[in-house]
């Protein structure tokens, strides 16, 4: 009986070592939702927590996030037996960002099991005065030419919106003048034309800056892309 204590006493020695593995834990789950975003003036904040379940020293080897728009610095990166630290994310929306925002962070380590966890952001970004796309594409153009494109502005609110003053430049022309009112649940065109002047060809981009009455967006800033090929002889 003695000897056969012995042994198992061996082999669980023996075996022991083999069996101390890292393991890593994302606390309270893989998503973080911040559901539906109003005000996206300031960066969208979280913290997450990270746990060794297991029982040897977890490494984290990296935090990635999917895009330049996120950071998530850890706080510690080697972790003992049931030792815990934090990730701190930022993530800093585009201001011209409408609808569902979805991004990524990668977490790798020397768990065996997941050497790779990947942690998902979302957001639902709805502004009280919310454009139809998140920016204005002209189609292509010659230099002295005119190009006109368009998108909607919706008022999501309960009480008419005021559009008070709309400010463009680079030789972008809103075709509707301030101010005018949007009434509460409905949407409106806003159409812009250019002329690029005879001298003026290459990628195009400006901005158009949309001022309102409503306390919640003051302002809606919009991009302008397009592509101005050179002019010809025929262009008038």
């Amino acid at each position: 009986m003695k000897t056969f204590l012995l042994v198992a006493t061996l082999l669980v020695a023996a075996t022991s070592p083999l069996l101390a593995q890292p393991a890593l834990e994302i606390i309270g789950g893989t998503t973080k939702d911040w559901g539906i975003v109003k005000q996206v003036t300031k960066p969208l904040t979280a913290q997450i927590a990270l746990k060794n379940i297991g029982t040897k020293e977890l490494v984290i080897a990296s935090v990635t996030p999917s895009c330049g728009c996120t950071t998530a610095p850890i706080e510690q990166s080697r972790l003992a037996p049931g030792a815990s630290t934090h990730v701190n994310i930022t993530l800093n929306l585009n201001p011209t960002a409408v609808g569902q925002q979805i991004k990524t962070i990668t977490i790798a380590s020397n768990d065996a099991a997941k050497p790779t966890q990947v942690f998902t952001l979302k957001a639902e970004i709805m502004r009280s005065l919310q454009p139809s796309a998140n920016f204005i594409a002209l189609p292509s153009t010659r230099a002295g030419r005119q190009v006109s494109s368009s998108i909607r502005l919706k008022n999501t609110t309960v009480t008419p919106m005021k559009i008070t003053e709309i400010i463009a430049s680079d030789g972008l022309k809103p075709r509707r003048k301030a101010p005018f009112v949007i009434a509460p649940q409905s949407d409106t065109e806003f159409a812009i034309d250019l002329r690029p002047d005879a001298k003026s060809s290459g990628y195009f981009h400006s901005q158009i800056l949309i001022k309102t009455d409503n306390a919640d967006q003051p302002t809606l800033p919009l991009n302008v892309y397009g592509d101005i090929k050179p002019a010809t002889k025929a262009a008038k």
